[in-house]
């Protein structure tokens, strides 16, 4: 085994037991805030398992953790996907349907987890953005049954990660 292949085998090992420990929120006590003044963050996904790349390069360097063993912070993400409206197609004078396509935006459930102590800090949900709206017509740029907004942008967790970052020291 070569050493690329080697690290990659413990980044994901380290990624999985930073899953684990985000699914056990519950079971963790709260703190009021960080024990350390500075920190390193990693954010993982824990809807596919992975370090969300997404928020984790929207990081600083001094703030961005690049391993599990780096990190003083773990940021716990899952995606949730909301409906927000039904649109519901019928034929021209009838009530009969032809077609329903669901209106979904994809919130961010965020959790902070004090690494040094097993200590949930903070929680929150980061709204993502709305899809377009239902139409007259039914759409003819989706043969889907879903209209999907994007994720919220980085911006709005690192405003939180930094608020939070105030209100605990």
């Amino acid at each position: 085994m070569n050493t690329a292949t080697a690290l990659a085998r413990t980044r994901q090992a380290q990624e999985q037991s930073l899953v684990t420990l985000c699914k056990k929120i519950s079971s963790l006590s709260v703190a009021t805030r960080f024990s350390k003044s500075v920190n390193k963050f990693i954010v993982i996904n824990t809807t596919d398992g992975r370090v969300d790349d997404n928020y984790q390069a929207a990081l600083s360097p001094d703030e961005k953790a690049d391993s599990g063993q780096q990190a003083t912070v773990l940021v716990c993400v899952e995606t949730k996907q909301t409906n927000v409206e039904t649109c519901n197609y019928t034929k021209p004078n009838s009530n009969e349907s032809i077609r329903t396509i669901l209106r979904i935006r994809q919130d961010d459930q965020v959790s902070l987890i004090d690494l040094a102590n097993r200590t949930l800090v903070g929680q929150s949900t980061i709204t993502g953005e709305d899809p377009n709206n239902c139409t007259r017509n039914i759409p003819s740029s989706t043969d889907s049954q879903f209209m999907v907004g994007n994720r919220a942008p980085p911006i709005l967790l690192l405003n939180w990660l930094h608020d939070v970052g105030k209100t605990t020291k």
